[in-house]
């Protein structure tokens, strides 16, 4: 089993990450890059962004749309898309 497959084995069943996290040793390149965490954006700080994360999950919102959650190495956050584009979970995405 690779290591990717690993990682969503164990979140699938435990719902939580056991062996390591899919961000780990990235987060050197994350600080670097200037990219925001999940845990600094609050509603006075909603200026501009750039977010590294994954997808935990999808759901459709009444037909006009769909939340998607997303994770990074600090927590997690749910947004609404009007669509969803192939979006999977575990799909890394840039949000900016």
């Amino acid at each position: 089993m690779n290591r990717i497959d690993r990682i969503k084995t164990e979140h699938s069943v435990f719902k939580a990450f056991v062996s390591q996290h899919p961000f780990d040793g990235l987060y050197p390149r994350i600080k670097s890059r200037k990219f925001t965490l999940l845990s600094q954006i609050t509603k006075e700080n909603s200026g501009d962004f750039i977010i590294l994360c994954f997808v935990v999950g999808t759901t459709r919102a009444r037909k006009k749309g769909y939340f998607i959650k997303v994770e990074d190495i600090t927590g997690q956050i749910e947004f609404f898309v009007k669509e969803l584009f192939d979006i999977k979970e575990f799909d890394i995405l840039i949000i900016e």
